[in-house]
């Protein structure tokens, strides 16, 4: 769990950061937003800078959360994390220290 790290929005009730760190994420090939990533035992989180356009924070509940796979940045970059859910959305982000994620989001999902 990561410890005295202060978060830009409000956890819920029984809800604990595990992971922050800053990432960017890709909606679509024209709109990319730099950002953080938070994961906690309820959500992920990417909250964009005040500066980019477009939504300002996604939230995807772990429950949602399907599959998620290692990607790859600009064809050959190994910096991407494509995170699937249910409903079929792809979620892909740019993220420093891809192998902790994939790690975290693995003991959340998995077990």
């Amino acid at each position: 769990m990561a410890k005295n790290v202060t978060v830009d929005f409000r956890l819920q009730e029984g809800e604990e950061l595990i992971k922050k760190g800053k990432a960017n994420y890709a909606s679509n090939l024209i709109n990319k937003q730099g950002g953080e990533l938070y994961l906690t035992n309820q959500r992920l989180i990417f909250k964009a800078h005040g500066i980019n356009v477009g939504d300002k924070m996604t939230i995807i509940n772990i429950d949602d959360i399907m599959a998620f796979e290692k990607a790859t940045n600009m064809i050959v970059i190994p910096n991407g994390l494509r995170v699937i859910t249910q409903d079929g959305q792809k979620y892909k982000f740019v993220v420093y220290g891809r192998k902790k994620w994939v790690n975290e989001l693995s003991k959340l999902i998995n077990g």
